[in-house]
Formats: C-alpha cells, structure tokens, sequence
C-alpha cells in the first residue's frame, strides 16, 4: 500500500457492537481525531468472514442489526458522516479506500469479547495497523475488564465506569428526553468541506459501500440459519458441517457433526415476530419498563404467559449496543431516586431485581474475557466424559425442532426459533432438558441456541450454558422437571396452546399428563425425564467427588467466582 500520494486523512468509526451515537467512545474518539487533523471521519460496518461464516451466526442476529444500522446511519446523514459497508476483510476495505485518495490514519473501536474467530481476525490486523502506520484505539465498551489481574478489583472498576460521566453527543443528534446530557459542535467549517469532499469521492467512486436498509439479512440470507424457517433442520445441518469443521477442526464436535443427517419431520411455527432493535427503540424500551412495566417485573419474570411484557426486553439492546450499560444503569438509578418515597413497593423490588441483573450481564462476559478456552472446554475441566446415547442425532432434532414430547419445553422452544425471545427461565429449562434428559453435548447444543437468540452475547451464552448444564463445578446443579414447569408457570396451558398448533383441541389436563398420554398428531422424543435425569445425576456427581473436580473448583472459583456479595459483609 503506496501511502505518498494520499490526500485527506481519514479517520474510521469501525462499528462493532455499539450501534449507536449517544455515550459511544469510539464515535467520540474518532471525531475527536479528525477534529485534530482537520480530517474526516467515515463509520464502517463489516460483515467478515468471523462473523457471517461462523456456527453461531443466524439470520436472527441480522434481524437486529439492520434496524439499529439504518437508525445510525439516519442520524450520521444529518452530519454528512457516511455509513460504509462491505462483506470484505478490513485489508481490502483499506486497500480501496486508499485507491480513491484517502488516507486513513486510525480506526476507533470498542473492545469486544467474543469468539475465537472474532479474537484470530483483531490480532492479524493489529499487525496489518501497524504495518501501516495506523492507530487502532480501542475503548471499553461496558464493565467487562480487559486484563483484569484480580477478580476482587472488578466490582470498584465497573462502579467507577458506569458513574462515570456519559460522552457527548453531537449536537444534531441529541436524543429527545437526554434534556441533562450536553451536546458538542463536531465539526469546523474546514472540517465540513473535508467532509463534503469524502462524501463526493465516495458517490464517484465506491458506489457499492453505503449502507442501505434491509442490506444484511440479504447477504447473510444464503449463509446464516433462519431458526424461524421451517427448513430450518437442513441449514443448520450445512452450517454445523461446513463451519465447525474448519473453526475448530481437532473438536470432538466436528466429528459428531460429520454424520449428522436433517430429519424429514417439519414442525408447525406460528409466524414469526422480532422486536425492534434501534437506538430509538432502546430508548422507549427503557422508557416502558422504567415508568410502566416494570412494576410487574419480579412477579412476572418466570412465566412465559407474563414474562415478555414483565421483563424489561432490554436484552437485544445491550447485546447489540442500541444503548450503553452506563447509561442503562444511570437511568435506572434516576428512577429508583424518584421512588425512594413511593407507596408502590413493587416498584423498589423490581429495580432492584433488574440492577442485579444488569451487573450479572458483565460478570458473565467476563469469564469469556478472563478464559476464552471456555468456547471450546467447560470451565471446571473435570467435567468431561459424559454418556453418549446411541440415539444422540434423535434426540438432538426432538430438541432443536421442539417436538420432544413435554409441552412446555417443545412450545418454549418453538417461541424461541420464531421470535429470538425467551426468558431467562424458560432459557434454562430447555437447557436442562438437552443436558440432563436427553444427554445432549453442550457444545452440540451451543450453536443451535445461539442462533436462536436474538440477543446472543457469546461470554452470557457460553457461561449461562454451562452453568446451567452443571459444568462449573461452583454453582448448584439445577434438573429442571418439565412437568413441574408446566404445573407452576403455565397451568391453564395458555402458552403451550399458543405456540403448538397439535395441542390447541386438547384439553389442559391432556396436555399436563403428556408425555405418558399420548396426543394423535404431537410427536415425542421417547423419552423419560426421570430415568434420564437419574442416569445424568450419577455420572455428575460421580465426577463432583473427585479430586480433580475438587481442586478445579478451587481454580475457577477464585478466577470467576462474583464479588458481588462481598459488600454486604461487615467488619
């Protein structure tokens, strides 16, 4: 790369997962660069190969971010910043944007956390940054602790980060109700001509890189899975096999994945519905819960009839950076100021539930920060060699398709696959049922669940699976019985009717003596919960007792065991 005849220096906002304008520290940075150097400034979004070819991708994860890149890019056209976009490796970005007279001289981004793939793409261009004399500033992006040398400080720093002062935002840009955040003049009349001169060397020359609405679920649409789809068994069937094998080749998943073989059987979804993932949205979600669902919030949590209304919904937003935890929690603090003095003691439990599970957001992501070898191992490595069934593939589909026969697990799943949507609970129960019942490998199940996710954070994914199927060796192992979920959290069957069309004549108590009671028409997986979940108990606690389980747990306990409870102890 001839970089003597360059003519405006440039400076990109390379946009990872912090889709927006307010309290974003790389926008920041790179206007502050450019401002400097009278140079101009162009935000970038890449669909690379450690994103779009990856097992853990889905159309879903697309169905996000194209809403919340078509808000960014409404906003940055008022200030004449353009969004660019390409499926190519950021060496190609470079090298044609260079062959059109700019100079690019620092990117700006935030840290992530993420896969392995994600972590092999930033270190080679580091070394291409500085091959080429370009500045690569990466900010935090939330209260995950890059280099985090002991566990007890992590608590004092994410205080200190989410108190801190929220960045400005450009003046045009100010979000309507951020009356209290100050704005900043970004530009000096030179830096607005500079500007105008990116945008007309763009308009000539790279044509094909502006971002337009709806651009890429259309490109990752040959790619990706659609969990929603009913062909959904064959894409994930090509994706596992064609992906997993060459991401992680020396895995005992791929070797499992070689054989695997879709199955004929197509289950019913109900159509499908996403939730808006914007900036502007982000906002009236927050709004919605803080001032008028969230009272429901505790009491709501765990059933699926309540849940989606009770919950704050603020999942997709923090996975996909429509808003900042910072501000996230900040807004929460204003609010439970204003009720310190309420009637409603609802409200008090509901924010308080809510900030402990904002700080839970973090604390997961950073076992992925502190261990990336957790993507391919459990995090108490003493959990290994559990049974396989012979039937595993059986199994496997029951599960993905949801059609194993329990109800509140099969309409759990199926919500999920067509809506991205499930709560916390619900998440963990078809967890357990993979895990514990059907004897799945966590790794096999890892990708489908991912996919499903319209809110996937790979660090809250990895952990909470693994959690939940037992492999940490430090928290308790929960079974969750799937008739008992049904019996509490959906005892008139409103949910399951809703989301299995096979069970919408049955009665209720048909529905709760399944899967013994066999429904003309609703398939079953063939198997029993309780000499299954028995069968998984042994192995596990057999392994619980060991020495090597003993002593890992002593590991992970100080590496990733929470703080969190330290601050209510006293002297």
């Amino acid at each position: 790369m001839d970089r003597n005849n360059t003519q405006i220096p440039l400076h990109i906002w390379w946009i990872k997962r912090d889709i927006r304008i307010a309290d974003n520290a790389a926008l920041n940075s790179a206007l502050e660069r450019a401002r400097e150097t009278e140079g101009a400034i162009a935000a970038l979004y890449l669909l690379d190969d450690a994103v779009k070819n990856h097992p853990e991708t889905s159309l879903h994860h697309a169905r996000m971010i194209d809403p919340a890149l078509t808000d960014v890019k409404n906003r940055l056209d008022r200030l004449n910043i353009p969004l660019l976009y390409s499926q190519s490796e950021f060496s190609n970005v470079l090298e044609n944007l260079h062959a059109t007279g700019l100079n690019v001289i620092s990117v700006h981004s935030h840290q992530e956390t993420g896969t392995a793939a994600g972590y092999k793409r930033d270190r080679a261009l580091k070394v291409l940054f500085q091959k080429y004399g370009i500045s690569w500033t990466e900010e935090y992006r939330n209260g995950v602790i890059r280099g985090l040398s002991d566990r007890e400080k992590r608590i004092s720093i994410f205080r200190e980060r989410m108190n801190g002062t929220v960045f400005n935002t450009p003046d045009s840009l100010v979000h309507p109700g951020d009356d209290a955040m100050s704005s900043n003049t970004i530009q000096s009349s030179g830096q607005a001509d500079v500007q105008k001169r990116l945008l007309s060397i763009l308009e000539m020359k790279m044509k094909d890189v502006h971002y337009h609405s709806g651009l890429l679920v259309s490109d990752i649409i040959p790619l990706a899975p659609d969990p929603a789809s009913e062909n959904y068994a064959s894409q994930l069937t090509d994706s596992l096999q064609r992906d997993i094998p060459r991401f992680f080749p020396d895995n005992e998943t791929a070797v499992l994945v070689e054989s695997l073989k879709p199955p004929g059987e197509r289950v019913a979804l109900n159509e499908h519905s996403f939730q808006l993932c914007s900036e502007k949205a982000a906002e009236e979600t927050i709004e919605s819960f803080l001032f008028h669902r969230g009272v429901g919030y505790s009491g709501g949590m765990s059933s699926m009839n309540s849940a989606p209304d009770a919950c704050s919904r603020f999942s997709v937003h923090l996975a996909w950076g429509t808003m900042s935890m910072r501000r996230a929690i900040q807004r929460t603090q204003s609010r439970q100021s204003e009720l310190r003095n309420s009637p409603s003691p609802p409200w008090g439990k509901s924010l308080q539930s809510f900030m402990k599970r904002l700080h839970w957001h973090d604390h997961f992501s950073q076992r992925l920060e502190d261990e990336p070898e957790i993507e391919l191992h459990p995090l108490n490595r003493a959990y290994t060699g559990f049974s396989l069934p012979q039937d595993w593939q059986r199994r496997f589909w029951a599960w993905v398709l949801g059609s194993t026969g329990y109800p509140y697990v099969d309409a759990s799943i199926r919500h999920f696959r067509r809506s991205g949507y499930l709560s916390f609970r619900a998440r963990a129960m078809i967890t357990s049922f993979a895990i514990h019942v059907l004897h799945l490998p966590w790794r096999l199940v890892m990708y489908p669940m991912a996919q499903m996710m319209a809110d996937y954070v790979p660090g809250i994914h990895i952990s909470q699976l693994q959690m939940q199927a037992g492999l940490t060796g430090i928290n308790t192992l929960r079974v969750y019985n799937p008739t008992k979920q049904l019996a509490d959290h959906d005892p008139e069957c409103e949910f399951v009717q809703a989301e299995i069309p096979e069970l919408q004549t049955a009665y209720p108590e048909e529905i709760h003596a399944l899967p013994e009671l066999q429904i003309s028409g609703y398939s079953t997986s063939g198997v029993e919960y309780k000499t299954e979940s028995g069968i998984y108990k042994k192995e596990y606690f057999t392994i619980k007792k060991s020495d090597a389980a003993k002593m890992e747990a002593e590991r992970v306990l100080k590496k990733h065991g929470s703080r969190l409870g330290n601050r209510r102890k006293r002297p």
